[in-house]
């Protein structure tokens, strides 16, 4: 309890929490669309926010609202499915290169230094 205690106690924490738990009730809101989010022509195109359409509707006569909850759901699908396939690399990649040590260490580093680096290259 003292763990959870300290980390609500620094700010960042609790700013990240709460937008973690708020992207989780967006996306959570997904599955209570009262129509299919994709479906065109549902309603009047490019109608203002409404009480019915909260953030109005496209051109395509599609709710704004309810795409974008969709939207979110899509996101964190895959970025918990790209969490997990890295874990399920990096961890033996790491298991094998702490136990061999060495040479195997060594390439396997320079390997992974090297995958760390590419985003950096994309700013410069």
């Amino acid at each position: 309890m003292r763990v959870l205690r300290d980390l609500f106690h620094d700010y960042r924490f609790g700013w990240s929490f709460s937008i973690l738990c708020l992207l989780l009730v967006i996306a959570l809101l997904s599955f209570f669309a009262p129509y299919d989010p994709t479906m065109w022509g549902t309603f009047q195109r490019d109608l203002p926010p409404s009480t019915t359409n909260w953030l109005g509707t496209d051109s395509r006569g599609i709710d704004i609202f309810w795409t974008a909850t969709l939207a979110v759901r899509n996101s964190l699908t895959v970025a918990v499915i790209a969490g997990l396939v890295s874990r399920l690399i990096t961890v033996p990649v790491a298991m094998l290169a702490g136990y061999r040590g060495g040479m195997t260490d060594r390439v396997l580093m320079f390997l992974s230094d090297s995958f760390l680096v590419i985003p950096l290259f994309m700013i410069i």
